[in-house]
């Protein structure tokens, strides 16, 4: 499966934008909050880096880099 990714200007739009996670992947638990902090691409395609933030805990933060399908499938933007 390809997965589609944002244009530079979606993604753009995206930073700084928080979200929270809907499912549980890659050590993330669901309802964990993150920032969309850098978009990284080149000029067709373009993804999104998640820098998921540990309020309660001590763990290290993470950053994950997503595509425009699995934004949209794993993560919910918070208003």
């Amino acid at each position: 499966m390809h997965n589609k990714y944002f244009t530079e200007e979606e993604a753009e739009r995206k930073l700084g934008k928080l979200v929270v996670s809907l499912r549980e992947f890659s050590g993330i638990s669901v309802g964990t909050v993150g920032e969309v902090v850098r978009k990284y691409g080149d000029k067709k395609t373009w993804g999104l880096d998640i820098k998921w933030l540990f309020v309660h805990t001590k763990r290290n933060s993470i950053t994950d880099g997503f595509s425009k399908d699995e934004y949209n499938e794993f993560l919910q933007e918070l208003k």
